[in-house]
């Protein structure tokens, strides 16, 4: 309401307009297809769980600096102290992370369940009995010819 919108600017808190949460999502927009992470809600959940204010001059430092990283170009960041250097370089960091990590677990989601295919098609034509731990990739095999060859060794 137009009161507690005056009781928050009385206290120096200032809302952003539809037009500026607009850009603000834009840029969330942005960085999301530059990264490959998906939105939650119209903004990166990783930013906004950081607590990472985005605005303009950061969203398009962070997308010129992932840029020259993906073409191989060397980045020198400089400014005074107190400015965010950091602090951008800490939020880039998560962003870069966020996507490998990502791709990692679904490039290793891909190699069990090929392991476990190829496992299964071998083990259910020799009668064998297959377990797969998924994060480990600890594949251990037990046969029923176990109790088998027991029992005519023990004779």
């Amino acid at each position: 309401s137009t009161k507690d919108k005056a009781k928050l600017t009385s206290i120096g808190v200032t809302l952003p307009t539809l037009v500026e949460h607009d850009k603000n999502q834009r840029l969330h927009e942005y960085l999301s297809t530059a990264f490959n992470i998906p939105l939650e809600n119209g903004e990166i959940e990783l930013i906004k769980s950081n607590k990472y204010v985005l605005t303009k001059d950061f969203a398009y430092k962070m997308l010129n600096i992932h840029e020259r990283k993906k073409c191989g170009m060397p980045v020198i960041i400089e400014g005074e102290t107190g400015v965010g250097k950091t602090f951008l370089l800490e939020m880039l960091s998560l962003l870069w992370n966020h996507s490998w990590t990502k791709h990692i677990y679904h490039q290793r989601d891909i190699v069990i369940d090929y392991l476990k295919t190829k496992l299964n098609n071998i083990l259910m034509m020799s009668r064998h009995v297959l377990a797969v731990d998924t994060y480990n990739v600890v594949v251990s095999v037990q046969t029923n010819l176990t109790q088998r060859n027991k029992s005519n060794y023990e004779q």
